[in-house]
């Protein structure tokens, strides 16, 4: 009934180009929310070929169109679409450059599942926005299942520049490269520092699980109390009470 009203009202040879433009705008997403997705492109693509309505009618248009394209999963033309909303079409502030570049980091996952070389991607994505944490962790990702583990290392450790609260993410595959390239003291360094500056609860359990494995449960304790201290959590808490039970002889584990 929606599609029907809107339908009609677009039609009408009595409305303004404005009035005709938020009729089309709605029938548009009567057909999305229909998963009538080609009807809805449809009628946008026009809307925005024809600059149709006014600033901010532009700007919904391709937002919608933008939307559509993503559900599509078609990333190229939502690269294209997100590209003229960064412009400032409609009027508006720049705006998307993240998108933009997840946008290239989803072609980048594509071409990998393909076997396809998918760096092209992820230097894109990195130029649409410097501070793609995704592309880095991409990178490393597969540098290291390719055994180019000193690579690896190097594109997850850029994270730290472009953003430290996500350093947590890449934690536990840091210190595995480390390991494959016999280097398991200088990782377990490195993951100390950066939780030192900046504390994330997947850093620490990284960090506990390496030290319980590699260096025993009184490491491990000690690690812990003294990370409790810094930056008190009930993970923190947790850590502590496990490797010192671990630590522990059978009566004072009791």
């Amino acid at each position: 009934r929606a599609i029907r009203v809107h339908q009609d009202l677009s039609e009408r040879p009595d409305l303004g180009a404005e009035k005709r433009t938020a009729a089309l705008l709605e029938l548009a997403m009567d057909y999305q929310k229909a998963g009538l997705l080609d009807h809805a492109e449809q009628i946008l693509v026009d809307v925005a070929a024809r600059a149709a309505g006014n600033e901010i009618q532009q700007r919904e248009t391709l937002t919608l169109l933008k939307q559509i394209y993503e559900q599509e999963r078609d990333w190229r033309k939502a690269i294209a679409v997100a590209g003229r909303l960064e412009s400032g079409v409609g009027g508006g502030r720049p705006e998307g450059r993240q998108e933009t570049a997840n946008f290239h980091c989803e072609l980048a996952v594509e071409a990998h599942a393909d076997g396809s070389d998918a760096s092209a991607y992820l230097d894109a994505a990195l130029a649409a926005n410097p501070l793609c944490v995704r592309a880095n962790l991409l990178r490393g990702e597969w540098l290291a299942a390719a055994g180019r583990h000193m690579e690896a290392i190097e594109a997850w450790q850029r994270i730290e520049a472009q953003n430290a609260d996500y350093v947590g993410l890449m934690a536990d595959q840091l210190l595995a490269s480390y390991v494959a390239l016999d280097r398991a003291d200088e990782g377990l360094a490195v993951l100390r520092r950066m939780q030192e500056q900046y504390p994330a609860l997947d850093m620490f359990g990284a960090l506990y699980r390496a030290t319980l494995e590699k260096q025993g449960p009184l490491a491990a304790a000690s690690m812990a109390r003294a990370d409790l201290k810094r930056h008190p959590t009930l993970v923190g808490l947790d850590r502590l009470f496990e490797a010192e039970m671990l630590a522990a002889g059978e009566q004072q584990q009791a």
